[in-house]
């Protein structure tokens, strides 16, 4: 009912009026007077609108100011002023001009990146990605929603009829009755358009939002963020009454523009402003069904109140119909394929009769698609006029049904009169109506909304309510569902929404109370009833039980290893047999062995004794189970209808079969397509026997048809889950040893598809796994390829979207294996297709069909019988239509004749439903707009040895341009984001509960508020700086927002932003400008750039000032130290003093260090000096460290009278205070300011990390709902860093390392990692392996400062972690440790890759072709050669004469006319020709799929070299961006050209062959190879030593005591670099020449705060 449509498409319906004689469409919506619309649309006003979103109210004025332009048209001066003028005129924002050709698009997308890119290089990878997620993106300006109301066949039908009705009494001369019919017409008509004015209506209230600002990302199907009331609809109704094929269908096109008025309040100054926003077509798409339903109800009653026509439901339960239009009378006028095969049998008779012979199936298959190709277009240039149309529909229904339609009106009058007698309406009991909607949309999904409700109330509505008005009907269809959903109804209903976790204030609440940063929750609150949750409650409990039997361990040891199972499988098979718990979980993904292992399982419960059974949710998947091993296998429907019976004491076949036994095991197979009410019923019948249940199979796989999702829940939450996570179907066969080797990155691909990574894509488009086009094009591609396949054994399958296309697929390889002799070309008529699609086949002697029906009574030779999608292979046929077939394990079984005609196809073709547990050679699957992403998933797991994706990008007829065509991964992108898995409630209810935590939910509300809050601050700023007008020239711009968030990012960075904002707006006049807030974002772009680098400038310029005086005061202090002192004289006194000379010790210690600093004087030979550092040391341990009161008592001691003081006291005195400064004379100072100012940063980052800390302060209570808000926010992010902690992704163990266990360190670790993962989940960051990817823009302020954050928090070298503060010198060793890395760099050979593997799959398959064109040509021939022989032959017996003789002579010369009788023809030369292009293919093939592999083991060692050096890269990238950014480089200026002669030719280069080059590569990917293993060698053996480190270091207590023993205090290092600097000193105070020394630079005050910006003008050009 609803799409989205783009630029161009608006033309469809104008043409519609034009050419197929349709009414003009007309205005409707509420918005329409906003705009000045009613009435009839105006072609040329509705083009504008819809086109370019340009005001109908300025339309004339906007064409009169074109007009005017004294500009030539075409000219840039012309084109600037006719921008501005349409900008004027337009409804808000233009329509985004996408490119449309990928070619441009791409090389936009690459110079854009260059631009960003430091020194504009992009390696091969960056530029691979790009071009793929180019080719993802499906670019289209959303103009306006199409939403589609089309009317059920039967009214169309009778629409048709009146008109028919009213042509036959025009003819007849009756116009009374003419008049009467057609005014019956008009009434239908408008009935149905009464029900389309009520949808759009529901629309306009359910679904009448858009969005405001900052919006984070989708957290359980909504995002977060403002959402703005806006239910003013501007819709454009176009009324058309036939199908693209001219079958009536009424239906009427509704196209909403995608442009609403929202009125606006400044919250500076106060005043309304009107604004034109999109509308958020996710609510349309929500409400859809609800929508259309209430317009057929709506439109049935006003059909009953106008014409009394009644309606009743059809058997299928999908829609209702008028009484008296009978199901054949509407299948003759809405089958496509009933027109196909008419015109095909006209054709093939045709071709009998000029050719004498009917067309072979081969032909008859073309002619086929021929017809299909022509009668799939869209509305035709030369369409028929509406009465030629009538007078056809009318010739039809004669020729096809023997009635006339004209009969039709009557016949619904005298229906209705009679449901009017037998079925008048009545009143009904509401509560009833209520129950039944509730049960049956519960038994359809786990959990539902409203819509949903709305949907099932209607279908439970008798069919008439009596003719009510369409509001009425509204009225009474809300009231049921409000009443439904109303806490105080006792009807079992729970709302699965969690409650906010903070009170909401009134601030934020939008005028019906609802939270205005959620979506309407009438459309998105999901609901269930207490009674599935119960369901899941038990099934959850019994998950969780223990008590079931078990197996010996013995017993499973010798199984597995008689098995040879490992890893994973005999986990599973361990722990399933021994563990006790009544459920024991065995997920596998595609390919992973699951069902070999459940076998083993099998083996090892039944070698105890006990019985084991199998369950499916199909009879085909049980099959697969007793082909593994499991004997006993049934369906779990039979199974539960079984047990039912023996429970109820009623007779059943074969009943000990389904009884489950004491210590029985029952595995249910493919357990995530059972729904919840059938596992609850296994369920009880296990826990009543006392058996064990081991439900098995794959939750991203196709999932359970009605409310399901239990299998899903278990896996996440029960204890006994195991998963099979190595994949080992895909294998590649050595053509020499015949061993088998896993394609290991089809293996990790898959796993990436199966969760709906998109990177899977790009693994599988550089392999050549897919092709894409239109549906003519893949379905042909498809079809050759699966016959390449097929006839080279490899035992392919081709998967199709539908059983029509099933059904055509197949009856087309039929042919063509008859063409190639494959299969025998007489045989029995099957079903396929024939009653539903029209399309009759065969199946001869050496056919694969397939069983459609389970029939027990109908058994092989193994004794297995017929189960529905069991694939066999025809060996006889018998005359009454009986076939002999045989199973894949080559038993016979004999099909009845009636069981053929009804329940037998052909097997070359099957839907993914058909193909889901299927494991064949090679898949080839045709994927189109409604593939799901667990259907993706089957699709390319299937096959062995390759699996192929044939995309449907359109549909030839379309009539979509080229370069409109989206790509084929932009389809597969879009298929990975549609998904059919539905949680349990239970776990809606738990994710709910988690969503309300989740930070891209609570973000963009915190956000939003401070958005709201800078806004109102810097906008008053604003305006008080450069006065009323000019602020709202500026308010009123687009460039508005982005003003703000700079702001809002300049304050983010510490900076007075208010001030930088006033400061820029003054600096300039504004008055000239176009775009005032352009202007004063360049500005303050410009100011807050300067400002960071004089901040940088202003600490460098400390720091040098610190050197400087640390230079000082080493100089006085080796002046001080160098005074004349008497060493051997000091030595004398120090061995002579006395323990009680209080002067004893200082003189030790003074010599001590007078001794180190000679000793460190004496020499600059390395040998000497390494012996002085070792005297040094030991005189340090001389020295004891002095005490406090050590030093005390020896300053205090009273000099003994009789004593003289020390004749050198006075010189040591003078020398240990200059030694009193050993320990801030040491070097680096200048580092030592640098540390302490980082320190001071990182102590405001720390201080600033918290959300809290970010808060700003509010009054009331919109402050008190922020803070509370911001205190959960910090609270999630320590949950956050729990649980990395618990779970260990690969980025937190790569970038922070192993989680200690030291608990001080792991609460670091864990903080850590919360400031990480914070990020991650606030802005949707969830790569696996790279932590916080690149930076993002400083337009999304919140982003970047929490990447900034993460990033410090991921421990990266404080020279580093601050790029803009980092030396020259340190960023651009960053730079080199890059380029060093890709010295070793394998080459990029991912393209070569995949041109090589596509190359071999389209050889293979044209040699193929050829091949079969060869054998056609050649059987021609030999035709050809038999006929004329044949011919010469009759002429030879014809032959006669006038004699013997001359009758001798005439056979003599008819002989002689004869060719030569042999065997086998002569090949002709064509044929010989085209034989040898088809070898040449086949060698052509070969050789590419050769260099395809060679270029893939290339590309293996080149992924791991980048993963390798991932980070060293990034780090250099932003080394080079802040040195371009520090010295820009300046426009180059091109020398003026100087003539020179001409030079001699140089020689000719020597270009290498590809395979010279591919060997190059090999040998480069070698040595990378030996380089990685080295580097993860070091890794390990490093780790070894961290830990035996760890083991062996010394307790605290030890290092104090070293401490201690040292006497050094920590700071050995410095004095060792003390000692040096010093004897350098000595050393430049020699009388020898010296550089002249600098002058003193006097020592800076304290750091100031950050300096204010001077007086610069910021202005840019206007």
């Amino acid at each position: 009912m609803t799409k989205t449509v783009s630029a161009g498409a608006e033309h469809y319906y104008l043409r519609s009026i034009e050419l197929q004689g349709e009414p003009p469409g007309y205005w409707t919506g509420d918005g329409i007077a906003d705009l000045g619309l009613s009435g009839e649309v105006a072609n040329d006003v509705f083009e504008d609108l819809y086109s370019d979103f340009i005001d109908p109210r300025k339309r004339d004025e906007m064409y009169a100011r074109l007009a005017a332009i004294p500009h030539p048209e075409g000219s840039e001066e012309y084109a600037e002023a006719e921008k501005q003028i349409r900008k004027e005129c337009r409804l808000g924002d233009a329509p985004r001009n996408y490119e449309k050709a990928f070619e441009k698009r791409l090389e936009k997308n690459l110079a854009a990146a260059e631009a960003r890119a430091p020194g504009g290089v992009l390696s091969p990878e960056q530029v691979k990605a790009i071009e793929i997620s180019t080719r993802k993106e499906a670019p289209s300006a959303k103009l306006y929603y199409d939403l589609t109301f089309s009317a059920p066949k039967s009214w169309s039908v009778a629409h048709a009829a009146l008109q028919v009705k009213a042509a036959e009494a025009r003819e007849a001369g009756d116009l009374d009755a003419a008049e009467k019919f057609s005014r019956q017409a008009d009434q239908l008509w408008d009935a149905w358009k009464t029900g389309v004015q009520a949808g759009l209506e529901y629309m306009q209230d359910e679904a009448g939002y858009t969005r405001r600002g900052h919006h984070g990302a989708r957290v359980e199907g909504r995002s977060t963020g403002e959402y703005v009331k806006a239910d003013r609809f501007i819709v454009a109704a176009f009324a058309q009454h036939t199908s693209r094929q001219d079958d009536p269908q009424l239906h009427v096109h509704a196209a909403v523009l995608n442009k609403v008025r929202c009125v606006e309040t400044d919250p500076v100054t106060g005043r309304k402003r009107e604004v034109w926003r999109a509308l958020d077509g996710t609510g349309l798409f929500r409400n859809k069904q609800a929508a259309g339903h209430l317009a057929e109800r709506v439109a049935e009653q006003e059909l009953e109140r106008v014409l009394g026509w009644r309606v009743q439901m059809r058997p299928d339960g999908k829609a209702r119909e008028i009484v008296g239009v009978d199901q054949d009378l509407r299948d003759a006028f809405s089958s496509r394929r009933t027109a196909i095969t008419a015109e095909v049998a006209e054709i093939a008779k045709a071709f009998e009769e000029k050719y004498g012979t009917a067309p072979s199936p081969y032909v008859l298959a073309r002619i086929s698609e021929d017809v299909s190709l022509k009668q799939r277009a869209a509305k035709k240039h030369d369409a028929v006029t509406r009465e030629q149309l009538l007078a056809r529909w009318e010739a039809s229904s004669k020729t096809r049904l023997r009635e006339s339609l004209a009969d039709v009106p009557e016949r619904i009058a005298d229906e209705s009169a009679l449901h009017d007698l037998h079925r008048p309406a009545k009143e009904f009991d509401p509560e009833v109506i209520q129950r039944r909607a509730i049960a049956a949309v519960q038994e359809q999904k786990p959990t539902w909304t409203r819509p949903d409700l709305l949907v099932e109330l209607n279908r439970q509505l008798p069919d008439t309510l009596g003719g009510l008005g369409r509001h009425q009907v509204r009225v009474l269809l809300d009231r049921l569902a409000d009443d439904a959903l109303s806490p105080t109804a006792d009807n079992g209903v729970v709302r699965t929404k969690a409650p906010a976790l903070v009170e909401i204030p009134e601030e934020l609440q939008r005028a019906d109370g609802t939270f205005k940063y959620e979506p309407n929750p009438d459309t998105f609150d999901r609901y269930a009833t207490e009674e599935a949750l119960r369901t899941e409650e038990r099934l959850a409990q019994f998950a969780g039980e223990r008590g079931a039997p078990t197996v010996p361990s013995e017993l499973v040891e010798k199984v597995i290893s008689r098995r040879g199972l490992k890893g994973r499988q005999a986990d599973f098979v361990r722990a399933a047999a021994t563990s006790g718990r009544k459920v024991d979980l065995l997920v596998g993904p595609a390919g992973a062995g699951k069902s070999y292992t459940l076998a083993a399982l099998t083996e090892v419960w039944e070698s105890h004794g006990g019985k084991v059974i199998g369950l499916a949710s199909g009879q085909r998947a049980a099959e697969v189970l007793r082909d593994e091993g499991v004997e006993n296998v049934a369906n779990i429907e039979m199974m539960l209808i079984a047990n039912r019976s023996i429970a109820e004491g009623r007779p059943i076949a074969n009943a000990e079969k389904y009884r489950i036994p004491a210590g029985a095991l029952v595995i249910v197979d493919e357990a995530g397509m059972t729904d919840n009410a059938d596992m609850d019923q296994v369920r009880a019948l296990i826990e009543a026997a006392g058996a064990k249940c081991v439900p098995a199979g794959d939750h991203h796989q196709l999932t359970a048809v009605g409310a399901g999702g239990i299998f899903a829940q278990w896996v996440e939450d029960a204890p006994g889950v195991h998963v099979l996570d190595e994949v080992r179907r895909f294998r590649d066969t050595d053509p020499v040893t015949g061993e088998k080797t896993v394609r290991q990155w089809e293996a990790d691909a898959s796993l990436k598809l199966r969760r709906g990574d998109s990177e899977a894509l790009a693994a599988y488009e550089l392999h050549g796994r897919f092709r894409g086009g239109s549906a003519e094009e893949m379905t042909e591609r498809a079809y050759q390829a699966w016959l390449t396949d097929h006839l080279a054994g490899r035992k392919p399958l081709l998967i199709a979207q539908d059983n029509a296309q099933v059904a055509e697929l197949s009856a087309r390889v039929r042919a063509d294996l008859v063409r190639a002799g494959k299969v025998s070309e007489d045989g029995v008529v099957l079903r396929t297709g024939r009653e539903e699609h029209g399309i009759e086949t065969k199946a001869g002697v050496g056919d694969l069909i397939q069983l459609r029906r389970n029939n027990r009574h109908i058994t092989a030779e193994n004794g297995q019988f017929a189960v529905n999608r069991t694939v066999a292979e025809v060996t006889g046929i018998s005359d009454n239509g009986a076939l002999m077939v045989k199973l894949e394990d080559g038993s016979q079984m004999h099909l009845p004749a009636a069981y053929v005609k009804e329940h037998v196809e052909l097997a070359y073709a099957a839907t993914v439903h058909g193909a889901q547990g299927r494991t064949v050679g090679v898949c080839h699957s045709l994927v189109d707009e409604s593939t799901t992403r667990e259907a993706l998933y089957v699709m390319l797991t299937r096959g062995e040895g390759a699996n192929y994706g044939y995309v449907i990008t359109h549909r030839d007829g379309d009539g979509i341009k080229q370069e409109e065509v989206p790509h084929h991964l932009a389809q597969l992108d879009a298929a990975l984001q549609r998904t059919g898995l539905e949680p349990t409630a239970t776990k809606t209810i738990e994710a709910e509960l988690e969503r309300r935590e989740n930070l891209a939910v609570l973000e963009p509300v915190w956000s939003g508020v401070k958005e709201q809050d800078a806004e109102k601050r810097f906008g008053t700023a604003l305006l008080q700086a450069i006065g009323a007008e000019d602020y709202e020239r500026a308010a009123s711009s687009e460039a508005f927002g982005s003003l703000m968030r700079l702001a809002r990012h300049v304050e983010e960075q510490s900076f007075d932003a208010e001030d930088l904002l006033v400061r820029t707006a003054q600096s300039r006049e504004l008055e000239t400008a176009d775009d005032v807030a352009k202007v004063l974002h360049d500005r303050l772009n410009k100011a807050y750039i300067f400002a960071e680098r004089e901040q940088i400038r202003a600490e460098r310029a400390e720091q040098r000032a610190a050197l400087a005086e640390q230079e000082r005061k080493v100089e006085a202090a080796v002046e001080a130290g160098q005074a004349p002192v008497d060493a051997e004289e000091l030595q004398r006194a120090a061995e002579a003093a006395q323990q009680s000379d209080p002067h004893a010790e200082l003189m030790k210690r003074t010599l001590a260090t007078q001794t180190g600093v000679e000793t460190l004087q004496a020499d600059e030979d390395a040998e000497a000096v390494e012996r002085q550092e070792a005297e040094l040391a030991a005189a340090l341990r001389a020295a004891e460290e002095m005490t406090d009161a050590d030093v005390e008592q020896l300053v205090d001691a009273p000099e003994p009278g009789t004593e003289e003081a020390h004749p050198h006291f006075e010189d040591l005195m003078r020398q240990n205070d200059a030694f009193q400064h050993v320990e801030v004379l040491h070097a680096g100072q200048d580092q030592e300011v640098a540390r302490r100012q980082a320190a001071e940063r990182e102590a405001h980052w720390e201080a600033m990390d918290s959300y809290s800390a970010r808060t700003p302060q509010l009054d009331g209570d919109l402050g008190r709902f922020l803070e509370e808000w911001a205190a959960e926010m910090d609270a999630r992010t320590e949950r956050l860093g729990r649980r990395v902690a618990e779970e260990q992704p690969a980025w937190a163990i790569d970038r922070l390392g192993p989680v200690p266990e030291d608990p001080t360190e792991r609460a670091d670790w864990e903080r850590r990692a919360g400031r990480v993962e914070r990020y991650r989940e606030a802005h949707g960051y969830d790569h696996e392996t790279n932590a916080i990817g690149q930076a993002p823009p400083q337009g999304a302020v919140e982003a970047r400062a929490d990447w900034e954050r993460a990033r410090r928090a991921l421990g990266v070298d404080e020279t580093e972690a601050d790029i803009a503060r980092a030396s020259d010198e340190t960023l651009r060793q960053m730079i080199e440790r890059a380029e060093r890395e890709e010295e070793w760099a394998p080459p990029y050979v991912a393209d070569d890759m995949q041109k090589a593997f596509t190359a071999a799959r389209d050889f293979e398959d044209q040699a193929v072709q050829m091949e079969l064109r060869a054998q056609e040509q050649a059987e021609k021939e030999a035709a050809e050669h038999e006929e004329r022989v044949n011919e010469a032959l009759v002429k030879y017996n014809k032959a006669a004469g006038y004699n013997e003789h001359q009758e001798a002579l005439a056979q003599a010369m008819a002989l002689q006319q004869v060719p030569t009788l042999q065997a086998e023809v002569d090949p002709s030369d064509l044929v010989k020709e085209t034989l040898d292009r088809a070898q040449t293919s086949r060698d052509i093939a070969e050789t590419m799929a050769d260099r395809a592999t060679k270029f893939q083991e290339v590309q293996q060692v080149r992924e791991a070299w980048v993963e390798e050096t991932q980070t060293v890269r990034d780090e250099a990238d932003l080394a080079r961006t802040e040195l371009e950014r520090r010295a820009p480089q300046e426009p180059e200026v091109e020398a003026p050209e100087t003539p020179e002669a001409p030079a001699a030719p140089a020689p000719s280069a020597y270009v290498p062959s590809v395979e010279e080059q591919l060997w190059e590569a090999m040998e480069q990917a070698r040595i990378a190879q030996q380089i990685l293993e080295q580097r993860a060698q070091e890794r390990a053996q490093e780790a070894e030593r961290q830990k035996e480190a760890e083991r062996q270091q010394p307790q605290p207590e030890e290092l104090e005591r070293e401490r201690r023993d040292t006497g050094l205090g920590g700071y050995g290092a410095d004095y060792e670099r003390l000692g040096h600097e010093l004897a350098r000193a000595e050393r430049d105070a020699t009388p020898e020449p010296a550089a002249p020394e600098p002058e003193p630079v006097a020592a800076p005050a304290p750091q100031p705060p950050a300096p204010p910006v001077p007086e610069v003008d910021f202005d840019v050009d206007m």
